[in-house]
């Protein structure tokens, strides 16, 4: 008996030769036949004949039945259900028959042939086959075939061996379609070469008057298998143009910063060059230290904003005169810490001339703060 589902066919070349290799496991016995199952006790008879009655006439016409019998062609036919059988009497096409049971007429004058075909879906698989690329690539490609008999009559009638012919088809048009393309074209459209060559063996299996019965509904390129060293050279490749895409993005993202700071700076006028400037004055006046190092004189400070002033908004304005009045006080502020600066060291200096006359323990050492003191003022008022 058939199995049922899915049937799996390897194929390969040994040479020219077409070889066929079944995955999927069929029952050996396919014809019994009725008139054998007599053939034994008839032959067992016979014997026993042949040693009560040896010689008799009997014991000759039961021996010659059980030769015919013997050398009959099988009478019964089963079939299972995804099994049908193209039946030939007289070498002449009669039908198609199946499944079930089938009963031939049992006559020496009708001669019948049986040619049975499986209407399963069956996956033939093709061992790697060599192909060379368009730019002198070698490498192995291995293709899987899926297809069914959708018609058993014309599957049979129309062309010998309808697996061998799509084999034979698929491998040949692959290799066409390789050598014409180069190696990376092959690896990135393998679904666009499947597709080809399912619509080229739908095109070549239905000619009108000699259709194949036969429909493939799948192509697919199973593995592509490059030698080691044009493996090895395809990644360096891809490699070296990760890089070089990665180097042209890095750069073209430097442009765009670059081309933003020159059209900001395009844009900026005097007026907000300058406002941009008190700006970050003020954030300076706003901090701790008790020494401001100006990078321009306040007069040409002054004189800048005066030219400059016409061109900003009122709230520029504000912002220009409040930045104006916070850096007077800070001045007013510092001048007050330098007056109280001098003071103390005037004291210094005079208790310095009243214990002069006196010698004192310790006196060195307050000469010393008291020239540490002076260089600490010098250096505020510079």
């Amino acid at each position: 008996m058939a199995q049922s589902g899915l049937k799996k066919t390897k194929v390969r070349y040994e040479g020219t030769e077409y070889v066929e290799e079944p995955v999927t496991t069929e029952a050996s016995t396919r014809f019994p036949t009725i008139l054998l199952w007599l053939f034994y006790p008839i032959l067992l008879y016979t014997l026993l004949a042949g040693i009560l009655e040896p010689g008799s006439l009997f014991y000759y016409l039961t021996a010659f039945f059980a030769i015919i019998l013997a050398l009959l062609p099988p009478t019964i036919l089963n079939l299972t259900d995804p099994e049908r059988a193209a039946l030939y009497r007289t070498g002449k096409f009669r039908r198609i028959i199946g499944p079930g049971w089938y009963f031939p007429l049992i006559t020496f004058l009708d001669y019948e042939t049986i040619k049975l075909v499986d209407i399963r879906m069956e996956q033939i698989i093709i061992e790697p086959q060599p192909v060379v690329t368009k730019d002198k690539i070698w490498f192995q490609i291995a293709p899987t075939i899926f297809l069914y008999v959708s018609n058993a009559e014309k599957a049979i009638r129309n062309v010998q061996d309808y697996k061998k012919a799509v084999v034979d088809y698929v491998v040949a048009a692959l290799t066409s379609i390789c050598g014409a393309q180069t190696s990376d074209y092959i690896v990135t459209h393998m679904d666009k070469i499947s597709r080809d060559l399912e619509e080229g063996v739908a095109k070549l299996a239905s000619v009108p008057g000699r259709e194949w019965g036969v429909e493939v509904p799948r192509v697919e390129i199973k593995s592509i298998e490059f030698p080691d060293k044009v493996q090895d050279a395809m990644h360096d490749r891809v490699a070296a143009e990760q890089k070089k895409l990665a180097a042209h993005e890095q750069a073209e993202a430097s442009k765009v910063v670059i081309d933003a700071v020159r059209e900001a700076g395009a844009k900026l006028t005097d007026p907000a060059i300058t406002y941009l400037y008190l700006e970050a004055l003020d954030k300076m006046a706003q901090g701790r230290a008790t020494k401001i190092i100006m990078p321009m004189e306040i007069s040409k400070i002054a004189e800048r904003i005066t030219k400059t002033t016409g061109g900003l908004t009122p709230n520029q304005s504000n912002q220009l005169h409040g930045a104006l009045e916070t850096y007077e006080d800070k001045l007013k502020k510092l001048e007050g810490e330098v007056e109280e600066k001098e003071k103390e060291l005037e004291e210094l200096e005079k208790t310095q001339e009243t214990t002069s006359s006196k010698e004192k323990p310790g006196e060195e050492d307050y000469a010393k703060k008291i020239e540490e003191i002076k260089k600490r003022i010098k250096g505020m008022e510079k």
